[in-house]
């Protein structure tokens, strides 16, 4: 749906993407609430810009904002896997890609933490 070409690989977590579209819709809404004026002489209001924190390999929140209100979107995660996904929707949607950006982590806590959790699962 919203015309976004869009697969998970096996073992990812799996949106609800109808509620995710719904906060697409809310932030929409705050920021229409919110946002200011343009400046005098300035061309108008430019759209926002988004950052989704953790988007994984669904990316679903920069391709909704992306689909839905034309919004510019960077997605950023720690993994492999988001990284693989995340690049492959932003080729597979070429009408949103030039609003789409993967951006890779380079923080190493999280793997450390995600390892930790694994071994505490175990027992």
């Amino acid at each position: 749906d919203f015309g976004i070409e869009w697969w998970l690989p096996p073992g990812q977590l799996v949106p609800p993407v109808t509620n995710r579209a719904n906060y697409i819709h809310w932030l929409q809404d705050l920021l229409a609430l919110s946002s200011p004026e343009p400046a005098p002489g300035s061309s108008g209001a430019q759209p926002p810009r988004g950052l989704d924190v953790g988007c994984g390999a669904s990316m679903v929140y920069c391709l909704l904002g992306a689909a839905i209100y034309g919004w510019r979107m960077v997605g950023l995660d720690v993994t492999d896997v988001a990284q693989t996904w995340c690049e492959r929707h932003i080729k597979s949607n070429p009408q949103l890609a030039p609003l789409l950006e993967f951006r890779r982590s380079t923080c190493p806590v999280p793997e450390a933490v995600l390892a930790q959790e694994a071994d505490a699962g175990e027992g």
